[in-house]
This record gives C-alpha cells, sequence and structure tokens, in this order.
C-alpha cells in the first residue's frame, strides 16, 4: 500500500530550486467522440490533444532568477517530485519516490511579490513541448530524491527608488514579468511542439505608507532612462538582513509609472511602472548606499 507523498524540490534544466511551498502538475487532454450516421451515442473516440506543464512557487528568488532571468529560459528537463514518506512523517530513503518530467519546456516567471513582514515569494510555471510528436510529460514511480542544503535563502520587502529617489515607508512591492507565450501546432500533433514569447509587458506595482509620494507620480511620470524603477528583494539572515551583496535587484530604465489611488483606514497610496525595453536583473546584489 503506497504511503501518502508530499512535495521536494523541483530541477530547472539541473538547476536544483529549494524552498519550494507548493508546486502543481497539470496534465490535460482533449479527446473527439464524433456522432455520426444520426448515432446519438458515439462509437468512436480519438485523443486530439495533450498539454502538460507545471507551477512552482518558492521563497529563494535568487536560485529561480538565476535560472530562468526575466524572460525565461529553454530547458530540456524540468522535474518535480513526489516524496514518499515513511513512519513519523520523514521522507522514506531509496528510490522509491514519484517523479514528473517535463522533458523539453519553456520555464518563465510569473510574479515576485513581498510585503511587510512576510517572506517574499516567487511563482514560475514550465511550459511542455514535444520536438517529436509524443507526450511531453513522463511520470516515474522509482526516482531517487536529490539531495536538499536544507537551507534555502529567504529574500523580504526592501528598498525602492523612482529615478533614483528612494521610497520609503514601502509595504508591498510585486513585480509581475507579463510573459505570454505561443506553442507551434501544426500536422495534427497531438502535442503542441516548441513554447516562444511572443510578449513580454513587465509591470511593478508598489504601495507604500507615504501618500505624499502621489505628489511625485502625479498623472504620470516618465523613467528618466537612467535609473527608472529600481526595486530591491533584502535576502534575510534568519534575525534581520544580510549585509553586502546579497540581495536580488530588479530595474527598468524606460517607461511610465502611474497612480493607483489612496486606500485603507491607515492610508495607503499605490503606483505602478509599465516598463519598456524590459526588466534586468541582478542576484547577489548591494543594497543602495
Amino acid at each position: 500500500m503506497s504511503n501518502s507523498r508530499i512535495i521536494h524540490l523541483a530541477d530547472f534544466g539541473g538547476a536544483n530550486i529549494e524552498g519550494t511551498t507548493s508546486q502543481s502538475v497539470s496534465h490535460t487532454a482533449q479527446v473527439a467522440r464524433p456522432l455520426t450516421d444520426g448515432a446519438v451515442i458515439p462509437t468512436t473516440a480519438h485523443l486530439m490533444s495533450e498539454s502538460a506543464s507545471f507551477s512552482v512557487d518558492t521563497i529563494d528568488l535568487g536560485a529561480a532568477l538565476g535560472a530562468v532571468g526575466t524572460l525565461g529560459s529553454q530547458q530540456t528537463s524540468v522535474v518535480v517530485y513526489d516524496a514518499e514518506l515513511g513512519a513519523g512523517g520523514a521522507k522514506t530513503s531509496g528510490s522509491v519516490h514519484t517523479s514528473h518530467t517535463l522533458a523539453n519546456a519553456y520555464v518563465l516567471p510569473n510574479s515576485i511579490t513581498a510585503s511587510h513582514k512576510q517572506v517574499a515569494r516567487m511563482t514560475c510555471s514550465a511550459i511542455g513541448y514535444s520536438t517529436d510528436g509524443s507526450s511531453p510529460i513522463s511520470t516515474s514511480t522509482s526516482a531517487a530524491l536529490p539531495s536538499l542544503s536544507g537551507s534555502p535563502k529567504a529574500y523580504g520587502l526592501g528598498a525602492v527608488e523612482v529615478n533614483g529617489t528612494t521610497i520609503s515607508k514601502k509595504v508591498s512591492i510585486s513585480v509581475d514579468f507579463g510573459l505570454q507565450t505561443r506553442s507551434d501546432q501544426h500536422d495534427d500533433n497531438i502535442a503542441d511542439g516548441t513554447v516562444v514569447v511572443i510578449q513580454a509587458l513587465p509591470m511593478i506595482t508598489i504601495t507604500t505608507l507615504d501618500t505624499g509620494v502621489a505628489a511625485t507620480i502625479g498623472r504620470a511620470l516618465a523613467g528618466d532612462g537612467t535609473n527608472g524603477c529600481e526595486v530591491w528583494f533584502y535576502q534575510r539572515s534568519g534575525t534581520g538582513f544580510l549585509s553586502g551583496s546579497n540581495h536580488v535587484k530588479i530595474s527598468a530604465a524606460n517607461g511610465i509609472f502611474t497612480p493607483q489611488g489612496v486606500t485603507g483606514g491607515i492610508r495607503q497610496y499605490s503606483f505602478k511602472f509599465e516598463a519598456t525595453g524590459g526588466l534586468t536583473h541582478a542576484v547577489d546584489a548591494a543594497a543602495p548606499s
């Protein structure tokens, strides 16, 4: 009788992503059952399409960004695990676990969210595809688990600068990478072919207790082409934040800041930056001076 299973790390093309807080596997198929010759009950069924994708949330922003960047990356193997539990709730040793593998996938960064007194999280998705029409996903019931370091990096709310000016009293930062993809579909192949990015419309949203920032943003404020919008996610030390070059930075020099309004009993002002020219990122970046 099989024991219960829980998540383990995710493998993005050989890069182990630890600190995962949730993983999901989507594997769907479409079947056609034509009604022919006046029949009301179908007599044949045909597999028409199949798709597979993973969603992974992690607190290790640096590892995830290092693996996929801000535009995503093509990977020849993406794996998630269902770790079997033994007596007392410990993961069982040996090759007794379940693994789900996308032999070919495009891995996308979806979003990063950080809020006051919360651990920041990043969501990624892996879209499987086939190079020969075969199934994009396979499952093994005899997998061994990759080793965990036991100390995934964690990050929190960091600094924000608007055209080089520091914004104080932040309560949240969110980054939406704004990626849209398309898969090759042709020759009546059941599985889709190569995945490509067809649109990147990134947006950064910031909320602060300093409602006076509304005067800075106004109806709209253009990025200055040098600094623009810069946000940091500081790496946590356990009792605070690390010093030195240990943080994650995301920035865009060009775009437009626009207001989102003031809300709440304790007043909060939100604004967003819609970037042009794409986002840049740095892992192990220094905090602003």
